[in-house]
């Protein structure tokens, strides 16, 4: 028989899987974008306030999703006292979040759900959180910059932050302000860099089995809370740090300088090694 093409089995299902991963390249590549914030006080749902471009008209068809840049600026049309509100019913979700520009007394508020980042964010000074926690997500390295940012005065609306990076990092440009009222800074998986600044804060938490570092190597810790990193496959840079905290938890590691200031007996240490440890209360 002649002028037949017999392609074998094998060569098709290669070329099918090869259309695949094209055609989803090209698809996560296309829904990459930048979503700049206009038209003022809104909601994060509200397509009105989404342009392509700072201070253009909005021409998005959808929200920003985990692979997008979010921008809030100069141009953004925000005045003292307006106020972005976060979904009431799915989080808000985006690669970077960039505040930078922003100069004026606006808010972001929680509305139920929780802010998502899979990239880095760049808070501003001027504007008050109050997202009722921040979560760094994903495996890429992302950075942390507050600016002294502060949170909105609503009783109980705190802002922890978790990082749960795998194979990722999150590094912190500047120190955590005590305006920004971080309750709880917890590490579930993934690098954290602190090091080198001052932070203040409630409380430290990071334990469990999944791979984790932390480097707070001359930098200042001030909590009120406790300091608990415990647990396994997790590694720790305390090279020249200070920390000063309510209650102490480790199972291992050398700490140079730790001040505890609470008193009880509810602190667990084992296997660790202190420079220097004290104790400013007299009930500890």
């Amino acid at each position: 028989m002649t002028g037949l093409l017999i392609v074998p089995l094998h060569r098709q299902k290669m070329k099918r899987l090869i259309l695949f991963f094209t055609v989803l390249f090209f698809a996560t590549s296309t829904y990459a974008a930048n979503y700049y914030w206009v038209g003022g006080a809104g909601r994060w749902g509200e397509l009105g306030h989404w342009s392509k471009t700072s201070g253009g008209t909005p021409d998005h068809s959808i929200i920003p999703n985990l692979d997008d840049d979010v921008y809030f600026d100069a141009n953004s049309g925000l005045a003292d006292g307006d106020i972005i509100y976060l979904p009431t019913a799915s989080p808000a979700y985006c690669r970077n979040m960039s505040w930078a520009g922003v100069t004026v007394a606006a808010s972001l508020v929680w509305q139920g759900q929780p802010l998502l980042l899979y990239g880095s964010l760049e808070m501003a000074a001027s504007v008050r959180y109050g997202t009722r926690g921040i979560s760094f997500l994903g495996g890429s390295d992302a950075t942390l910059k507050m600016n002294g940012a502060a949170r909105l005065p609503v009783t109980s609306w705190y802002t922890p932050i978790t990082v749960n990076k795998p194979g990722g990092s999150l590094t912190l440009l500047d120190g955590i302000p005590a305006g920004l009222t971080v309750t709880a800074f917890s590490l579930t998986a993934g690098a954290l860099d602190m090091s080198g600044l001052t932070h203040t804060f409630e409380s430290f938490i990071s334990d469990g089995s999944i791979a984790r570092s932390v480097d707070i190597s001359n930098a200042t810790l001030n909590l009120s809370g406790g300091w608990d990193y415990r647990g396994t496959n997790n590694t720790i840079n305390s090279t020249g740090s200070t920390i000063t905290v309510g209650n102490f938890y480790s199972d291992r590691f050398t700490y140079p300088k730790v001040n505890i200031t609470a008193g009880g007996t509810a602190m667990v240490i084992n296997n660790t090694t202190f420079g220097e440890l004290t104790f400013t209360n007299a009930l500890a």
